[in-house]
């Protein structure tokens, strides 16, 4: 079994940095295809970036802010969290301003009109929409997401503390199910056409439905909140059960692997197509759902009792998976995800602007891709100078148990 909580804590921080580090060179090379590119997990099952990311801030939002339920009541922790959303929203304001003004500056009014257009066509209605989560820029457009899957949190980590977490799940579920039935469509084109009947023609929505997209999160939510209780039980991965599930979830990665590879190459596009839906990324079908479901179990196996495997090959590739996600490079950067991540949103926008791309070689462009990644260690360094500048706010004295759990509700 791994060692520390603080050991474990820090293997989640480096999975985000990888996470992240992942979606930006996945964005970059949506803009300009490089090799390297192929060689990332998403061609080998229906998981990406964005919902292994989702799913960690889950766990470390549960984390971070469950403990200050425990231990200051949900007063303080409602007012965090409040804190936390008005954060992600000023990041969400400030790069919807500055592309618009780089869209209207700088921008040919040709080139890759499916990032500028909006802004430059609609510089003012755009940003508004965008204020109000109605629409979403592309490369942004997680952080409405985020946004509203914070707003539900301190309410959620409230019915985990209570011992709700049976109909938590199953509101999760539901919402899942709704998300499937497309009824959150209507609502959508409901924007859509009161926008263009104010003769403002903007995409409404996003690209990920937060009715289906928060099963990732509560999920994460669960776990984390039952990490930061210490009551998490890790031992199943040590134990009979895990040994007998093992092999069916092997199998079923194998299986996921096969179809999405087969996908690529054009040859069950109706298969897939009959599984996954119309969309599918936007709703999160059931076949990504289960796919996150299977890559998550043998990963959390994989860095938890991995080294105990009998085949020397898994105790390597365990070993090297654990130092790997601990190193200073990923754990900074899932540190300090916000500023990277926007500091990566705005460097796409600028590249395609700005830089001189045409026919890069083989080695150029695979060049590019990888420092393309690794700038985002300098970011995060630099927000953890300023951090470290800052002065630290003193906690007041935490409150009895039952205040904790119960304050602020009037019953």
């Amino acid at each position: 079994m791994q060692g520390s909580g603080a050991m474990r804590l820090t293997t989640l921080d480096g999975l985000r940095g990888l996470f992240l580090i992942f979606m930006i060179t996945t964005h970059f090379a949506i803009l300009f295809p490089a090799e390297l590119q192929y060689l990332k997990f998403h061609y080998f099952g229906y998981v990406e970036d964005a919902q292994g990311f989702i799913f960690l801030s889950g766990v470390t939002v549960a984390i971070a802010y469950g403990r200050r339920l425990s231990r200051y009541g949900f007063g303080r922790m409602f007012r965090a969290v409040l804190g936390r959303i008005g954060k992600i929203y000023l990041y969400q304001g400030v790069l919807i301003i500055a592309i618009t003004l780089l869209a209207v500056t700088f921008w040919d009014g040709e080139t890759r009109r499916g990032m500028f257009a909006a802004f430059a066509e609609h510089p003012f209605a755009y940003p508004a929409t965008s204020a109000a989560l109605l629409t979403a820029a592309p490369f942004i457009n997680i952080l409405p997401l985020y946004i509203v899957l914070m707003a539900f949190t301190p309410f959620a980590l409230r019915a985990l503390a209570r011992g709700h977490t049976a109909p938590a799940i199953a509101a999760s579920a539901l919402m899942w199910v709704i998300a499937q039935t497309g009824l959150t469509d209507v609502f959508h084109a409901g924007i859509g056409s009161g926008l263009a009947r104010l003769g403002i023609e903007l995409p409404p929505g996003t690209n990920f439905n937060v009715f289906a997209w928060q099963v990732l999160y509560v999920a994460g939510l669960i776990i984390g909140f039952r990490l930061s209780e210490g009551k998490l039980d890790l031992g199943h991965f040590t134990g009979r059960g895990c040994a007998r599930l093992l092999p069916l979830m092997i199998a079923a990665a194998v299986l996921f692997a096969a179809l999405d590879m087969a996908e690529n190459l054009g040859l069950v596009e109706s298969l897939s197509g009959a599984l996954a839906g119309d969309h599918r990324r936007y709703h999160l079908p059931a076949i990504y759902v289960a796919s996150f479901v299977v890559e998550a179990y043998l990963l959390a196996w994989l860095l938890l009792a991995g080294t105990d495997s009998r085949y020397a090959a898994t105790r390597f590739l365990s070993r090297a998976l654990n130092r790997v996600l601990r190193t200073p490079f990923l754990t900074l950067v899932g540190r300090h995800s916000i500023w990277v991540y926007a500091y990566h949103v705005l460097f796409l926008y600028c590249w395609v602007l700005f830089a001189d791309m045409s026919e890069p070689n083989l080695l150029e462009r695979n060049a590019i891709f990888l420092l393309v990644g690794a700038s985002a260690y300098p970011v995060a360094r630099l927000d953890a100078w300023l951090k470290a500048r800052q002065p630290q706010a003193v906690s007041g004295p935490p409150v009895s148990r039952d205040s904790k759990i119960h304050e602020g509700n009037p019953t």
